[in-house]
């Protein structure tokens, strides 16, 4: 947890473009005789930075997919009372082990397909970019 937090609560949310960024600067300054190397370095800095900027802009301005969210929603409340309703006949069958443990298995099964079914989903949060039209 704290290698996800401590970042966020930092500010740094730039991950390895920053720390690169961040490498090359403190590179750069010991380089600063070599005037080749150093034109070398300011020109992959306005790259990299350039690449940040853009980055950053996308997220900023990126927009929730609705549909998608109250799919996710839908899919991981549907999952959980579907595994709730399993384990509870299971528990009702206690007595019959075999019943038991065929409730149990299923519910399992059905617990991970719904975890994954709402894993897949969280990559397509947020709508597509649109090209501008010129």
């Amino acid at each position: 947890m704290t290698v996800v937090i401590g970042p966020l609560l930092r500010g740094d949310n730039h991950g390895r473009l920053g720390k690169s960024i961040a490498t090359r600067a403190d590179i750069r300054q010991k380089l600063e005789e070599n005037s080749e190397a150093v034109s070398h370095l300011d020109a992959l800095f306005v790259n990299e930075t350039q690449f940040l900027k853009d980055r950053e802009a996308r997220h900023l301005t990126r927009k929730i997919n609705g549909g998608n969210v109250a799919a996710l929603i839908l899919v991981a409340v549907a999952g959980g009372g579907i595994v709730y309703g399993l384990v509870s006949v299971a528990i009702a069958s206690i007595g019959k082990p075999v019943l038991f443990w065929l409730f149990m298995v299923v519910a399992g099964l059905v617990g991970l397909f719904a975890i994954a079914l709402t894993s897949f989903d969280l990559g397509t949060l947020y709508e597509p970019p649109r090209e501008k039209s010129r």
